[in-house]
């Protein structure tokens, strides 16, 4: 078994390699979440449609998300954290790799 990483976009290139390689079984795409469930969402040039075009084999790992903010918010919780967000005008949330604009 040979692994080669092709880094970039946040595997987003390795899941497109994934997808164009001939069904043969001499490929197989190693992912997280982010390539596979927010691609089409963030970039509208994705080519690959992870339901049409993707099997899952197996699940490799439970990673946990942890949820931060920077330490000088006026919030220590989610409770006190998620009105700031409803009264801001716009916000941007981080996550793996993925920077999204909120309103």
């Amino acid at each position: 078994m040979v692994a080669e990483n092709r880094a970039g976009a946040n595997g987003m290139i390795g899941v497109a390699l994934t997808v164009q390689a001939p069904p043969d079984g001499y490929t197989l795409g190693l992912a997280g979440g982010g390539p596979l469930t927010l691609a089409r969402v963030v970039d509208s040039r994705v080519r690959f449609d992870v339901q049409r075009d993707l099997v899952p084999l197996a699940r490799i790992a439970r990673v946990p998300l942890v949820l931060a903010a920077r330490a000088d918010l006026p919030a220590r919780d989610t409770g006190r954290a998620a009105p700031l967000l409803s009264e801001a005008e716009r916000a941007l949330v981080g996550l793996e790799g993925w920077i999204l604009r909120l309103r």
